[in-house]
């Protein structure tokens, strides 16, 4: 009888700025000469908050089994790229589209990278933010803390 849990998770993107985060890296690449984001790389992505009290709620409802924990809702390498060079006044923050096939990655990385949460909606009624949501939280608090 196994009734170990088992959660997967997605890129967290944490409002405490301690860690490495999506959104901090896109803008360090972003601030690179020649940066380039894929328009095929697609993935989902999480509020690290809702993360925690999505793990919690599973424990709660003594799940088992393989859990996905993420934003239902997928984004492009590009959109996350875009809506961060949008946001930010102060820098100017340019890229070139590409494919993922013709990026060159220094660690290997999937192409696609989607959590299906469907279960953990349905089990144990988890809740998940919009990522364009996620990200614009996490860009307005790094503008302000760069403004200041």
């Amino acid at each position: 009888d196994d009734s170990s849990l088992i959660v997967r998770t997605s890129w967290n993107i944490s409002m405490t700025c301690i860690g490495r985060c999506l959104v901090e890296v896109t803008i360090d690449s972003l601030s690179e000469p020649g940066a380039r984001m894929a328009t095929d790389n697609i993935f989902t992505i999480a509020s690290s908050l809702e993360t925690a009290k999505n793990i919690l709620r599973a424990i709660e409802a003594d799940q088992i089994g393989l859990v996905h924990i993420a934003s239902p809702k997928p984004i492009s390498r590009f959109d996350l790229a875009a809506q961060i060079a949008l946001s930010f006044k102060s820098q100017s923050f340019s890229f070139d589209t590409c494919l993922f096939e013709d990026l060159k990655l220094r660690e290997p990385r999937g192409k696609e990278n989607i959590l299906d949460t469907s279960k953990s909606v349905r089990l144990f009624g988890a809740e998940y933010s919009d990522p364009h949501d996620i990200v614009a939280k996490k860009v307005h608090l790094l503008s302000s803390r760069r403004d200041s």
